[in-house]
């Protein structure tokens, strides 16, 4: 239940009125200073308190929690133990007078945690109970240059998202060395992880790596997930020796850079990225543009990556009418290896047709033809039963090779 500006009246946000609430976010509420809770609250799950820069306290159970921007927060529930038993997600951000938890520590269920307190966060080690559930720390908004410096983070923690911090720089190896996963945004002024490495999985976001060097040498990872840096150079990456699966925007890496891996998804492969060979991608996500030279690019890509065995497509373009060239020549990959093909956004368009006819007639080891149809063409019944008709109609060289359809999430 969204509540959102315009309740200068609301003082205290009585919970014990809404009994089954599962989510409740309390966003600028000018004079909102706490909410009323007095019994157990099994059911709500999410509380996020935005921006009301009057909250001093919260009562509340089995719910998870984020106060942002209350800057006049004074104390946190002292039986937070007791009338928080579902806590899953706790979040302060932007509350100055919050310098440390209670002595009765949080939630034992509390999953995720959200701070920009750095006195917060050092005092999660002391805080935490030994049976902590907690995995996932998201911070935003600290003002340092190098996290987590001297703090010990509490040893349950599996994953740490960094967001909006303007001046960090570096991360420290020894108090994140033991995370598996690690994601950063809206850095812009990060320089450089850890020679030593981090976590096996990294996820970088805008305004990140924009002109640096950050994921060079980082020797441990095994997947990497970048989008909307900005072009960087091939220059600026050593190796990623232990690479196992990457999840890429094509502007920001060239596709060298994961040339080893197994699992790949990126938004395109253009024709300058297909310098090397992909030996040992075995499963590749990409879309591509129905146009004359269609075929061409395609079957391209195919022969670059010998071992593929998972294709999901996604042909994008507005010729409905155009019929290709049909190729005369089928990639070893597609007749030796291909088993799943997936087209994505499936709209039923003479290219998107043919190219399926082609795989499922040069697929010998094909088992599963699956096609994600738009929505469009998904809520129009005669025009699916149309493409479901014909599609099943088609030859098929594999006799294991079945088909399924579905509409697009």
């Amino acid at each position: 239940m969204p509540i959102e500006g315009g309740c200068d009246s609301l003082t205290i946000f009585p919970l014990d009125f809404f009994p089954k609430l599962h989510p409740l976010e309390l966003v600028r509420c000018q004079n909102l200073r706490r909410i009323s809770q007095e019994q157990t609250h099994n059911h709500l799950m999410e509380l996020f308190i935005v921006h009301c820069p009057q909250f001093e306290s919260f009562l509340s159970e089995g719910s998870s929690a984020s106060l942002v921007g209350a800057e006049n927060l004074k104390l946190l529930l002292k039986l937070m133990q007791v009338l928080f038993p579902s806590l899953t997600l706790l979040g302060i951000v932007d509350c100055p007078k919050v310098e440390m938890y209670l002595d009765e520590g949080l939630p034992l269920n509390v999953k995720h945690l959200c701070l920009s307190s750095f006195k917060l966060i050092a005092s999660l080690r002391e805080t935490l109970d030994s049976n902590t559930c907690l995995e996932r720390l998201s911070i935003e908004n600290l003002d340092v240059e190098c996290f987590p410096g001297e703090v010990l983070l509490p040893n349950s923690l599996t994953s740490v998202h960094i967001y909006d911090c303007p001046n960090l720089k570096t991360l420290d190896y020894k108090g994140l060395c033991h995370l598996s996963s690690l994601a950063l945004y809206d850095c812009p002024r990060f320089e450089c992880l850890p020679a030593e490495g981090l976590p096996k999985f990294i996820s970088a976001g805008e305004r990140l790596l924009t002109g640096c060097s950050c994921l060079s040498g980082c020797l441990n990872v095994e997947d990497l997930e970048v989008k909307c840096v900005g072009y960087i150079t091939r220059e600026k990456f050593h190796s990623f020796p232990k690479l196992v699966r990457a999840k890429i925007d094509s502007c920001s890496v060239p596709l060298e850079i994961v040339k080893n891996v197994e699992f790949l998804v990126t938004d395109r492969i253009y024709k300058e990225d297909l310098v090397c060979e992909f030996q040992n991608l075995v499963q590749l996500e990409f879309a591509t543009l129905e146009c004359s030279e269609g075929w061409l690019h395609v079957l391209e890509v195919f022969r670059h990556c010998p071992k593929l065995q998972t294709l999901v497509i996604c042909i994008e373009g507005n010729e409905e009418e155009s019929v290709l060239p049909y190729p005369l020549t089928v990639p070893t990959c597609i007749s030796l290896h291909l088993k799943t093909c997936c087209l994505k956004y499936y709209r039923g368009s003479a290219f998107e047709f043919q190219f399926a006819e082609y795989i499922m007639l040069n697929a010998n080891y094909s088992q599963i033809m699956k096609f994600r149809i738009r929505r469009y063409e998904y809520k129009n019944l005669m025009r699916r039963q149309n493409m479901i008709r014909d599609l099943s109609s088609c030859s098929k060289t594999s006799d294991t090779c079945t088909q399924s359809f579905e509409k697009t999430i």
